[in-house]
């Protein structure tokens, strides 16, 4: 069973969100441009489509040139929340419009979710080798408690659970005051569906962080440490 990618994106961030300095429209769009060609040859061979969603109502020309010819679907939207709830809330928001909009996703059984402007390089492998298992997060508990939002795969019992959860994420001091993917783990501790908390593999990412706009590349050391530590002592979950 091929998954559908759902890719998400926000090539003009509002004003006010909190920890974001990648901010340039033109930048971003560059990142989810070289992102998508990427991406693009996985379809047929691991992915049966790719869902693009964009909600900053941002021009999407070049991505929509990319991909043209391929099974890719798009979905344009805007933000109607406060950018103060921040990011990981206006993450699972427009998870939550793609399902609701896009054809594909309607009739998808396992979906792949991926944080647009990164390329996950092994995420072949990653597809390969998931479990068996309505929601399927990569959980971290050194140095703190810590469930990653770049990639979630879910069926439709796992979407349960994002579909009601964007307000536990909230990053304004309302709902938490804690990081979002700190929220994120709490409610991936506490659902009744059956959650892997584990990727099998270490995720392996290239691309610029928003928050403080350095490369994954960067941490080529810390990489080598997790992929040793996941082999030798998986338990730890760094």
């Amino acid at each position: 069973m091929r998954p559908v990618l759902l890719l998400t994106a926000t090539i003009t961030p509002p004003a006010g969100v909190p920890s974001l300095t990648r901010t340039d429209p033109a930048v971003r769009a560059l990142d989810y441009l070289e992102a998508l060609r990427f991406y693009l040859p996985m379809i047929g061979p691991t992915f049966k489509g790719i869902v693009f969603a964009e909600n900053s109502a941002s021009d999407m020309s070049g991505l929509r040139d990319l991909a043209k010819g391929n099974a890719v679907e798009f979905v344009s939207t805007t933000q109607s929340h406060p950018a103060e709830y921040g990011r990981g809330y206006g993450e699972v928001r427009l998870i939550q419009i793609a399902m609701q909009q896009a054809k594909m996703l309607q009739t998808a059984r396992l979906i792949w979710k991926c944080t647009g402007r990164y390329k996950l390089l092994n995420i072949e492998q990653l597809v390969l080798t998931r479990p068996q298992c309505d929601l399927y997060v990569h959980c971290r508990n050194f140095p703190q408690r810590w469930a990653d939002m770049f990639a979630i795969a879910f069926n439709r019992r796992g979407y349960s659970v994002l579909s009601k959860c964007h307000e536990r994420l909230r990053g304004d001091g309302g709902a938490t005051a804690i990081s979002a993917e700190t929220a994120f783990r709490d409610v991936v501790d506490e659902v009744g569906i059956e959650v892997c908390k584990r990727f099998k593999h270490v995720p392996i990412i290239e691309g610029v962080r928003g928050y403080d706009n350095k490369s994954y590349g960067d941490q080529g050391g810390k990489l080598m440490v997790r992929q040793v530590l996941n082999r030798l002592a998986p338990m730890l979950w760094i």
